[in-house]
């Protein structure tokens, strides 16, 4: 599954169309970005990873982001103290 770019809602129905057994269920890039709900997108997909055996394939938006968060962790944290 890829492309999901913040969309969870689409991403939820996605995954209740499918029949997923204990397997293995692939994410292959851009879960973040453009969409409502990058956060949420996450979490989902952290929470069906425990149950599905999730592998992960970072896209460019994803990497985006985590240099973001790399360039930028000092301010992150201040604002998260504050």
């Amino acid at each position: 599954i890829g492309d999901i770019h913040g969309c969870l809602n689409e991403l939820i129905v996605l995954i209740n169309k499918l029949n997923l057994k204990k397997m293995y269920i692939y994410f292959i890039g851009d879960l973040i970005d453009r969409g409502e709900d990058s956060a949420g997108v996450i979490k989902y997909i952290y929470e069906l990873s425990k149950k599905y055996n999730g592998v992960l394939i970072l896209g460019n938006h994803d990497e985006k982001f985590l240099r973001y968060i790399k360039k930028n962790k000092k301010i992150i944290e201040l604002k998260t103290i504050a």
